[in-house]
């Protein structure tokens, strides 16, 4: 019998970016909040348009930022105790020019050893797509585009990793699940198998 294959997204979903969006934008005059939120509300408290949204993506996800940043809490416990179970595929929007230093921020974290393959799909892939074309069982992101497409009949399950504190509207969504934490989605994995 083959093992479970689960795709997971790295920033956001096992890479904390928050703390450096957060800080990013209290440089610039705004309080975003402590826990995590989504582009709409951010662009909303801070009045701004996307491109400045976008001012902050270049500078938080620059090579220097991306090798500072630490572990989602959580998340390195749970790879270790679903690697013994399934194959781990790192699947990145990252265009594949970052594949080096994300290889650096993998080993730096020490993870190497719970991942099977590591896929860079670039800012024009599709990760449903690609786990459909791949024969992924479970693609965990945390972002709700990557999981509520739209004009998919889809054959994998799918996980959003919220570690906010706001109630999205798709909470309920029976398409897919929600946690906030790696424990809990480690807990879901291991029963299912």
């Amino acid at each position: 019998m083959s093992r479970c294959k689960v795709a997971i997204d790295i920033g956001g979903t096992i890479e904390d970016t928050w703390e450096y969006k957060r800080n990013w934008f209290m440089q610039k005059g705004y309080d975003i909040g402590s826990s995590p939120i989504g582009r709409r509300e951010i662009i909303s408290i801070t009045q701004r348009d996307t491109n400045f949204y976008l001012e902050m993506v270049k500078d938080v996800y620059s090579d220097d930022s991306i090798i500072e940043h630490k572990l989602v809490e959580g998340v390195k416990e749970a790879l270790q105790n679903i690697s013994k179970i399934v194959d781990i595929t790192l699947l990145s929007s990252r265009n594949y020019t970052k594949k080096e230093l994300t290889l650096k921020w993998i080993k730096n974290n020490d993870l190497y050893q719970y991942i099977n393959n590591l896929v860079f799909i670039g800012d024009e892939g599709n990760k449903i797509e690609w786990c459909s074309k791949h024969a992924i069982d479970i693609l965990i992101d945390d972002d709700i585009r990557h999981l509520a497409p739209k004009n998919y009949n889809l054959k994998f399950e799918r996980i959003l990793f919220n570690s906010s504190k706001i109630t999205l509207k798709n909470n309920n969504n029976p398409k897919f699940k929600t946690y906030s934490m790696w424990k809990d989605i480690a807990d879901y994995i291991q029963l299912k198998m």
